[in-house]
């Protein structure tokens, strides 16, 4: 009984080995960013139809409940764009980030700039 037993246990660790070898050789998974930027928290399920500062005015509709991985902005914030950590901003803020910035977004920056 136990030369049985001595044969399995030689036969794992040779099969262990084995499986060793070949592990480097399989892909890793690739490392998630869970850092996120001020006013945002990683969530593991958010949804693919994000309020962001370009569709604000027409919120997306009817999106498919498809989950995504990154980070959702805060009560009160949206994304400036849809990527899934871009950086998140009160409404009246998304003028700062338009390619040709108004007068008044011109304004509010100087004035969070000075303060």
């Amino acid at each position: 009984m136990k030369l049985i037993i001595l044969i399995i246990c030689l036969f794992l660790s040779f099969s262990t080995l084995n499986t060793q070898e070949i592990a480097p050789n399989v892909p890793q998974m690739p490392q998630i960013n869970t850092d996120c930027g001020q006013n945002s928290s990683f969530k593991r399920c958010l949804t693919r139809c994000p309020v962001t500062c370009s569709n604000y005015s027409n919120p997306p509709k009817g999106c498919v409940k498809n989950c995504a991985i990154g980070c959702e902005c805060h009560e009160g914030f949206i994304k400036v764009d849809k990527g899934p950590y871009s950086q998140c901003v009160r409404p009246f803020e998304c003028a700062l980030y338009r390619k040709k910035p108004t007068t008044f977004a011109k304004n509010v920056l100087e004035r969070k700039n000075n303060a």
